[in-house]
């Protein structure tokens, strides 16, 4: 019996003339022209990846909104050592009530018989933690110059004027909920109940800071 031949090896050929490896929709309808047959699809890059990078957390609503401005920029204490909620414009309701004033009832005391008294201490207390961020150690001083001009305005009952500016410092420090005309309503009618819900606040901040030894 004789051998039977090795088939040739096989070897690729150019395409004939006007031959298309794949079809295109001009060649399914011819009634698509040319131009809209195929579209170009850009490459894209691949993705670089580093090693030992850490995925970045996604910030939800809640933590964004969670109730923890402790310290501000620029130093200070605690701020909302109550954690009152955050409302969604980022500002909070007071940390105790306006008629929650009996629970101090010596400030209470105080601001009612001596409002010119109690908005001094308020006062050096706010302004020491504004300018040093630090709680004022010492003893307040008493008779200066703002204790005066409340009771000389007080003498024609125009202390709440001064009583209604210093209630919106004390909101925009601790980022409370509030406007000038409540400041102004709660200053008139609520004067002494006004004066003890800012010290409680400021008192709020001092006690946040460590004791000293």
């Amino acid at each position: 019996m004789s051998e039977r031949s090795a088939p040739p090896p096989f070897v690729a050929s150019e395409p004939a003339p006007g031959y298309k490896m794949s079809a295109t929709p001009s060649d399914v309808n011819p009634s698509i022209p040319e131009s809209q047959a195929t579209v170009p699809v850009e490459p894209t890059a691949p993705r670089s990846v580093v090693v030992g990078e850490q995925p970045r957390p996604k910030l939800s609503m809640a933590s964004a909104l969670e109730p923890n401005n402790a310290v501000a920029p620029g130093g200070g204490g605690d701020r909302n050592a109550q954690r009152v909620p955050i409302m969604g414009d980022g500002l909070r309701t007071w940390s105790f009530g306006l008629l929650d004033c009996f629970a101090d009832l010596p400030t209470c005391v105080m601001s009612l018989c001596c409002p010119c008294i109690a908005y001094a201490r308020n006062r050096h207390r706010f302004e020491h933690l504004e300018r040093h961020g630090t709680p004022l150690r010492q003893e307040v001083e008493v008779y200066n110059q703002d204790c005066l001009a409340h009771l000389i305005l007080g003498v024609i009952n125009a202390g709440w004027g001064l009583q209604a500016i210093s209630r919106s410092e004390v909101r925009q420090r601790y980022g409370i909920r509030g406007d000038a005309f409540n400041d102004v309503l709660s200053s008139v009618f609520c004067l002494s109940c006004e004066l003890v819900q800012e010290h409680r606040e400021i008192e709020l901040e001092e006690l946040s800071f460590p004791r000293q030894q």
